[in-house]
Formats: C-alpha cells, sequence, structure tokens
C-alpha cells in the first residue's frame, strides 16, 4: 500500500464528505422553505378566522399550498440524495488504506531492525570471543569466568521479558 494509493483514498473520502455534506444543505435549505411556507400560511389562516383576510392572503395560502406540495416532493428527492451520499464507504476505505499503510510501514522498520539487531549481536559475539581469548591466557579456562551477560540481557534471552 504506497502512500499514492492512501492519498487517493483520502481524496475520495474527503469528495464523499463534501457530497454528503452538500445533499445534507440542500435538504435542510428545502426543510427551510417548507417551513417558511407552513408559517406564512397559518398566519394567513390567523387572519381568515380573525375575518381580517383579503383576496390577495386567500391567494396567496393557494399558492402556498401548492409550493409546500411541491417541496415536500423535493424535500423527498433531497433526503434521498442524502441517504445515497453517505460517505461511510469512501471513509472506511480510507481507514483501511491507512491502517495497511501503517502495518507496512511497521514490518519495514521491524525488518531494518532485526537486520540491526543481528549486526549488533554478531558485533557482542565477536567481543565475547576475543573476551574468552584473552581470558583463557589469564587462565580463565570458561566463558562464564571471562563473560557473564548483564542481568537485563540474560533475562530477555531465557524468560522473555524486557
Amino acid at each position: 500500500m504506497t502512500a499514492e494509493t492512501v492519498a487517493v483514498a483520502r481524496r475520495l473520502s474527503n469528495e464523499a464528505t463534501a457530497a454528503h455534506q452538500a445533499a445534507v444543505d440542500k435538504e435542510q435549505a428545502v426543510r427551510g422553505r417548507i417551513a417558511e411556507s407552513q408559517k406564512r400560511q397559518a398566519e394567513i389562516t390567523g387572519k381568515r378566522l380573525d375575518g381580517t383576510a383579503t383576496e390577495a392572503d386567500t391567494a396567496e395560502f393557494a399558492a402556498l399550498a401548492g409550493d409546500v406540495a411541491a417541496l415536500q416532493a423535493m424535500l423527498i428527492a433531497a433526503e434521498q440524495s442524502t441517504v445515497a451520499a453517505d460517505p461511510r464507504e469512501a471513509q472506511d476505505a480510507l481507514r483501511a488504506a491507512e491502517n495497511m499503510h501503517q502495518r507496512e510501514q511497521d514490518e519495514l522498520a521491524f525488518n531494518l531492525l532485526t537486520e540491526q539487531a543481528a549486526k549488533l549481536e554478531d558485533a557482542l559475539l565477536r567481543c565475547v570471543t576475543d573476551l574468552h581469548g584473552i581470558g583463557r591466557k589469564l587462565g580463565r579456562v570458561s566463558l562464564v569466568m571471562s563473560w557473564r551477560p548483564t542481568q537485563r540481557l540474560a533475562r530477555a534471552v531465557s524468560q522473555g521479558v524486557l
């Protein structure tokens, strides 16, 4: 998984999120227009009940009823667009790409450190071999008389405890 693949997934996720937000905004705008029309209809109804409504109010009420019906149809379409534009799939793909990329990076770092540990172990064993050789000249015939691992190293090797 390359960084380029993650970048593409990030771009697609951002585009999906933006498209979803645009759909949500449109849905909210339609809801707002419906609420405004219904509020105005309520005001006209109040006038009609008070007996102060004019013919213009009656005509406006009828027009608003048509507007509300059309807006409700638009709202259904907007709600469907919001659902269809759900960005979760693209966001999940981004998370998966990021996780895979991180795993690959961790694997690479692990392999490099494993190589480094092998080199350091070789160097340590060469040093211990030299110590033992000099120790034998001094009468220290066994390896443990010349070198002992530290308690920390011994625990790491024998017990798997760092």
